[in-house]
């Protein structure tokens, strides 16, 4: 294929369409809100605006990002997430008067603050998005204008490393466990690799970090368009076949699944078309709905049967206990004040051993737990809970600026390189769908993962940029 038949096909269909924007609005902050109000005519908790509130901002600006004229994957899953998770969810759960069952008793006379937080936000993250055009998308990108091209010789150094742990795993974990429900899994690998920290990192390093090298020899492959390579397909193909069954829907946490696959098909090339990105972001609303919930069945154990559920009740279930954090986290800064720093520095600093540092912070979601006195401990903390624990308000305005103004950054690199080869970058190809479990926290949960896929990332690409390798455009 020439390059310039791939730059057609990479820009068709990449103008504004206000219809779509129109639809999509009316849908998410029209139709939607309206049948919850209406399936729940009695609300009980008078902060429920506030919530509708923060719903119609989240829906407006995911109806503008899929609407405009490039991919923004980063900037549609942000919004996918605060639309569900802050948005919808908090609305049902007020207007019902029900907590969900993993945070129950929630002081809602912090619903107020709690809904401020998140709306300040919102509000944040749409001026930091806003706040820098310096990296607007770059018309007419050509691959010879890429940077950070894939390192071959490491990259495949690097995909056998990794081949080697992924086997180490599996004889270490038990291969029938790697098929077992997720609490039984994660059992036997506590069990087979002993300690905590290295069980982290090397269930980071063969998930999300053999997913980064998978992409990355896809993505070479794409990019050279060299002659037959009988090597490096079956390195591919042996790669990608040892991911999948270590990634699987029994026993994978769900958001590492996601990750996981929509990152093979980004770099397959599922989002040439603007088209097929508005398509899927859309789809991606009513799988929140459908397939979330589902992948939790085989979470205790492999015998259970899935069930489908109404919208109202899934957003009442511990799934969606996001905003119920922040209401914990506003009760307990209220009390207590700000930790000025402390929880982040646990995640920043998550792979030294709690052996060397006894008094390292917990994760933010278990240590809220602890402080409410819950049974259940494996709770999320998003991202405004994460920033208000630290830096009280003032973290969540300048965090959340910040967070816009790298999201665009992202997003423009992203977009110049699908409309160069029609794939994001190696990192745009898997981080966007990550990016959900960093939102949903807690951040030293993720925190693993994320440093994995960095660090993969690095090492597999060119230290200085360069001028991509193409022979098409040697020619």
């Amino acid at each position: 294929m020439t390059t310039e038949r791939l730059t057609t096909r990479s820009t068709s269909h990449q103008f504004p369409t206000p219809f779509l924007g129109t639809v999509v609005v009316l849908a998410l902050c029209g139709f939607a809100p309206t049948l919850l109000m209406a399936a729940t005519p009695t609300p009980v908790f008078e902060a429920w605006p506030l919530a509708l509130i923060s719903t119609l901002i989240a829906g407006g600006r995911f109806a503008w990002t899929i609407s405009g004229s490039s991919r923004r994957l980063y900037e549609m899953t942000t919004w996918l997430f605060v639309y569900l998770f802050l948005g919808l969810a908090p609305l049902v759960q007020l207007r019902q008067g029900l907590d969900p069952s993993t945070t129950p008793n929630i002081f809602h006379q912090y619903d107020v603050a709690a809904l401020s937080i998140v709306i300040a936000f919102e509000l944040a993250l749409i001026i930091g998005s806003h706040f820098h055009r310096r990296h607007d998308i770059r018309a007419g990108t050509t691959p010879e204008t890429l940077t950070r091209p894939v390192h071959k010789a490491r990259l495949r150094l690097t995909t056998a490393v990794l081949l080697g742990l992924s086997l180490y795993y599996i004889i270490r974990v038990g291969p029938e466990s790697i098929w077992a429900s997720r609490v039984d899994r994660g059992t036997a690998a506590a069990q087979g690799i002993g300690d905590d920290v290295v069980n982290t990192i090397l269930t980071a390093l063969v998930t999300l970090g053999l997913l980064v090298a998978v992409v990355a020899l896809v993505q070479d492959r794409r990019e050279r368009r060299t002659q037959s390579d009988a090597g490096g397909t079956l390195l591919i193909v042996l790669s990608g076949a040892v991911l999948l069954f270590l990634v699987n829907p029994i026993g994978s946490p769900r958001f590492v699944l996601a990750t996981v696959y929509l990152g093979l098909l980004a770099a397959l090339g599922v989002f040439r078309q603007v088209r097929s990105f508005r398509w899927i972001s859309i789809g991606a609303i009513a799988a929140m709905f459908l397939v979330f919930p589902i992948l939790d069945t085989f979470r205790f154990s492999t015998t259970n049967t899935a069930q489908l559920a109404d919208p109202i009740t899934s957003l009442g279930r511990g799934d969606y206990d996001s905003y119920a954090q922040i209401v914990n986290t506003a009760w307990y800064v209220d009390l207590g004040g700000v930790t000025w720093g402390n929880q982040l520095l646990g995640v920043l600093l998550f792979w030294v051993p709690r052996g060397l540092w006894p008094a390292k912070p917990a994760d933010t979601g278990i240590f809220l737990a602890e402080q409410r006195e819950y049974l259940f401990g494996n709770l999320s903390a998003p991202l405004p809970a994460e920033l208000f624990i630290n830096f009280g308000w003032i973290g969540v305005a300048v965090g959340g600026v910040l967070l816009g103004m790298l999201i665009r950054r992202l997003d423009a690199s992203s977009e110049n390189h699908l409309r160069a080869v029609g794939t994001p970058t190696i990192l745009g190809s898997i981080v966007p769908f990550y990016l959900i479990l960093l939102l949903r926290g807690s951040l030293l949960q993720a925190a693993a993962n994320l440093a994995v896929m960095l660090f993969v990332w690095w090492f597999v690409t060119s230290r200085k940029p360069s001028v991509c390798s193409s022979p098409q455009m040697s020619k």
